[in-house]
């Protein structure tokens, strides 16, 4: 759960929240990576379909490509 904030172009922050509930072993790396990423990142490009998150616009921390269903 969270939110995003778009405050100038190409700049973003991230609130989110987790429970770590259901979370076990890989499943919990993951979260643990993805809750990093959505912390550090402070802003973005949107290029075809990927959303690419940045820190400080230097390499990308990670990559979203998005995923049409039929």
């Amino acid at each position: 759960m969270g939110k995003y904030a778009l405050s100038q172009p190409g700049r973003i922050s991230f609130t989110v929240g987790s429970t770590r509930m259901m979370c076990e072993g890989e499943r919990m790396e993951t979260e643990n990576s993805l809750m990093k990423v959505f912390g550090m990142a402070d802003s973005y490009l949107v290029k075809g379909d990927t959303l690419h998150l940045f820190k400080a616009k230097m390499a990308p921390l990670a990559k979203f490509k998005a995923e049409y269903f039929k």
